[in-house]
């Protein structure tokens, strides 16, 4: 793969240079692609062996279910900073595409307690 992108390296130069011409660069960019493209697929067919073989001795993992995830990550969180008990799971809302019910309201309620300040407060 480095002969292939030495190669191709030096082609561009004799190219920019006027000694060879356009097709002989994009020759040694094929052959650069192909070779860059077999080391990658020698690769990833090497990994999948490996993954495939775990099962087959014994191995193997699990993925665990997301609650079991996010008390793990509250706790490595917790762990970490100062502010432990703050880092605490979320709990999401019904429909997951918006804002919690409670912050809703919430909101409602400031609205509100705003426009009574300001009808309250004279006018200049």
């Amino acid at each position: 793969m480095r002969e292939a992108r030495r190669a191709l390296s030096l082609a561009e130069i004799r190219y920019r240079e006027g000694a060879d011409d356009l097709l002989v660069v994009l020759d040694a960019q094929r052959t650069a692609f192909t070779t860059e493209d077999a080391a990658r697929q020698t690769r990833l067919a090497r990994l999948q062996a490996t993954v495939g073989a775990l099962p087959r001795l014994g191995g193997g993992w699990t993925v665990p279910e997301p609650a079991v995830r996010a008390r793990e990550l509250a706790r490595q969180i917790s762990a970490r900073t100062r502010h432990g008990a703050t880092a605490t799971v979320a709990r999401p809302s019904v429909d997951n595409y918006g804002p919690a019910p409670v912050a809703a309201s919430r909101r409602r309620e400031r609205r509100r307690s705003f426009s009574d300040a300001a009808r309250a407060s004279p006018s200049v």
